[in-house]
């Protein structure tokens, strides 16, 4: 990661620094239901190991979590006023002074802003999302399919055929119908789960869906088997308002 030198990046077990901040966060969604707290004994442990990846969309996800959770979920309003402050002063401190981070934020506007950079090679994630986006167009309902030959119309891979915005990516391969019905499924899933664990399942299912799909705006994880089996987890739970779990 450019302008990153004075930090080593936490990678855990996995391929990248990213993945490994992406599965701690679906880690903490469920230690969250399944502790009821927030600062026990893994999530801080779950949320050192995450501040240790310093991967911007693993850290605006925490964040987003972190603020959601805090607002909606917890019943301790004094606890409510100290930790909400808290994550939006170090989303400030962490855009304003960690320059790595505000470096790759502002290109990634900038890339937006300019529709003609989205020829560039650096295949940053606004450009990922942006290129995807003017394919999605041409397919909108059935999407172009999972096969690399049918999307780009060669077996060569390049840079240019490189993505890294999971979200816009998986609207491009599988369709607009598929997309919402894949991503309600994930949201049911978690509504079901955290019936038994909290008296505000709704919310929590909502909250997991904003979270989940932040992660995915920055690394291309939505089929992958953990996410495919979230997208299934509705079917093995009763529905809330039945028989606890």
């Amino acid at each position: 990661m450019e302008g990153l030198s004075l930090f080593k990046r936490n990678s855990g077990p996995f391929w990248e620094a990213g993945g490994f901040g992406s599965y701690l966060i679906l880690a903490l969604l469920f230690n969250l239901l399944l502790e009821k707290k927030l600062l026990t004994k893994r999530n801080v442990i779950f949320i050192l190991a995450l501040i240790t990846t310093w991967s911007t969309g693993a850290l605006a996800a925490l964040s987003a979590l972190l603020f959601l959770y805090g607002t909606f979920i917890l019943r301790n309003k004094n606890y409510r006023f100290i930790i909400v402050p808290m994550v939006v002063l170090l989303s400030f401190y962490g855009y304003t002074d960690l320059s790595f981070i505000k470096e790759r934020i502002d290109r990634s506007v900038t890339y937006f802003k300019d529709r003609n950079q989205t020829e560039y090679q650096k295949r940053d994630r606004m450009v990922s999302a942006i290129v995807d986006l003017r394919t999605f167009v041409q397919y909108p309902v059935f999407g172009t399919g999972r096969k690399f030959e049918a999307r780009f119309g060669k077996t060569n891979m390049t840079i240019m055929e490189h993505r890294n915005n999971g979200i816009t990516d998986f609207l491009v391969k599988y369709g607009i119908f598929f997309f919402i019905f894949y991503f309600w499924n994930i949201r049911k899933g978690y509504l079901f789960y955290s019936q038994s664990y909290t008296n505000k399942p709704k919310i929590y299912g909502n909250i997991a869906l904003i979270t989940i799909l932040l992660i995915g705006f920055s690394q291309t994880l939505f089929q992958q088997s953990a996410f495919i089996a979230l997208f299934y987890l509705s079917s093995f739970l009763p529905k809330p308002g039945l028989n606890k779990i």
